[in-house]
């Protein structure tokens, strides 16, 4: 089965590939938490330790450090829709999510 049209919200496509072909998916996961500062959590520290960085709660005055597990990180960006501010999108160009 083929579909390459739109269903519902969803966007399905279905492609076969030859028996004597190797091929590798990548696997799309998302996962959506709550962050709150009442129950004891920092968004700075969850954030820090998603991309193995070194980051400041400036709020808090507190620093959290995961560059240890650096090399766990395989790949990191920052994807902006198209309707962000021209001054945003220069602050941040070229810069990995940390030092954004």
């Amino acid at each position: 089965m083929r579909s390459d049209r739109f269903e519902g919200a969803i966007y399905v496509a279905v492609a076969t590939c030859p028996d004597d072909v190797e091929t590798s998916v990548a696997i799309m996961f998302v996962r959506a938490q709550v962050i709150s500062r009442g129950t004891g959590r920092s968004i700075v520290s969850a954030a820090a330790y998603r991309h193995r960085a070194r980051m400041m709660d400036e709020q808090a005055g507190t620093s959290f450090s995961y560059r240890g597990g650096r090399a766990e990180l395989v790949h990191e960006e920052l994807a902006l829709p198209t309707q962000t501010p021209e001054w945003l999108r220069t602050a941040i160009d070229g810069r990995t999510v940390a030092a954004a």
